[in-house]
């Protein structure tokens, strides 16, 4: 078994911003050794597209909660660019015919 907290620092190692990923709150939990391989290349495909979406100063955080029926959930959460308040505001205007 391997603890979540190794799970990440894998993943984040994988990625090229490495330094932005910040694990937040995670359970002490571990992850079978069978599939541990594949949950540390999901989540660097995560911290990546977080990474390359945030603002280039942000951090991107990673944090977990345990589940009712035993298992884990893993939250990658980031600043993403977005649109600016006037795209915004042009987006929400109703459509006119």
């Amino acid at each position: 078994a391997v603890p979540v907290a190794a799970l990440i620092n894998a993943a984040a190692s994988e990625v090229e911003d490495y330094a932005r990923v910040v694990p937040a709150t995670v359970p002490d939990s571990e992850i079978p050794g069978s599939i541990a391989g594949d949950v540390v290349h999901l989540l660097a495909e995560l911290l990546d597209n977080a990474l390359r979406y945030s603002p280039p100063i942000s951090q991107v955080r990673v944090s977990g909660v345990h589940t009712g029926n035993g298992g884990v959930v893993l939250e990658v959460s980031e600043n993403r660019l977005g649109m600016t308040e006037t795209d915004l505001r042009v987006a929400h205007t109703p459509l006119q015919a």
